[in-house]
């Protein structure tokens, strides 16, 4: 996965909830209030830490002027609202200019008690588990560098008086994958593989993570391509499906199917 990046910033407001499902922010002035905040705060604290003279006489104009000549800033944001209306998740997406392109992502969570951070890439979308629990869809794809991965991720949350709870998947990621070994700390799923190359692999075997509300069933599939990691001309295409039941999500299936790279 890409690096993490941690920022200290202040809290800036505390919105209501008065929607239920995603606002573009060009119809929500009130949120659009809030990301242009969150992009600031979020390019301030990186100038200011990256700054080598005298942190203590930055002035605001100096602030700005180095936030406009920066390659490494916060560009855009977005906003998903839960369906019920409780919460709704801010993601900012920036980029981090080196020898190639990293996007990074710092997300906060609003709900009614508190604003809070949370680790979540772009939401897809938010689907209500019961009477507390929460399923977050998300989606990613790296912007930068000579290799392209795509990411789904599903997080399970729920919001305890006003805390924010994460709820793991007890999933056993195969070796020689990108995501071997690895356990996120907030338990999420996380699916990771090179970006579709219909030349090379067959697009019947494409990622995908989907739910289904009327049954509770978490579908997925991905491949590991086995050229990468471990030196063989082959990619492995595992699939199978969680049921979300008794308040928790069970893994019920899980194939795989083994094919060469056919391509250059």
């Amino acid at each position: 996965m890409k690096p993490m990046f941690s920022f200290v910033i202040a809290i800036l407001m505390c919105a209501e909830l008065y929607a239920q499902h995603t606002v573009s922010p060009n119809k929500k002035n009130t949120d659009q209030k809030i990301i242009n905040n969150y992009l600031y705060q979020l390019n301030k604290q990186l100038v200011v830490d990256g700054y080598e003279g005298n942190k203590s006489q930055l002035t605001k104009a100096r602030i700005d002027n180095l936030i406009e000549g920066s390659r490494d800033r916060y560009t855009e944001g977005a906003v998903t609202y839960s369906p019920d209306g409780r919460f709704k998740i801010f993601v900012l997406k920036g980029e981090m200019v080196g020898g190639h392109i990293n996007c990074i992502y710092t997300a906060f969570i609003h709900s009614a008690q508190a604003i809070q951070n949370i680790v979540i890439s772009p939401v897809e979308r938010i689907f209500k588990l019961g009477a507390n629990k929460y399923l977050i869809i998300q989606r990613e794809v790296t912007c930068g560098g000579t290799i392209f991965y795509d990411y789904r991720k599903a997080t399970v949350i729920a919001l305890v008086k006003g805390k924010l709870v994460y709820y793991p998947f007890n999933y056993k990621y195969p070796a020689g994958g990108t995501n071997a070994d690895k356990q996120e700390p907030d338990g999420s799923l996380i699916l990771e593989q090179l970006t579709d190359d219909d030349h090379i692999y067959n697009p019947a075997d494409s990622i995908l993570l989907r739910f289904d509300p009327k049954t509770n069933k978490l579908q997925y599939r991905y491949r590991v391509d086995y050229s990468i990691c471990c030196d063989k001309n082959w990619v492995a295409t595992f699939s199978g499906f969680f049921q979300f039941e008794n308040d928790r999500f069970i893994q019920k299936s899980e194939s795989s199917k083994d094919s060469k790279i056919t391509g250059d």
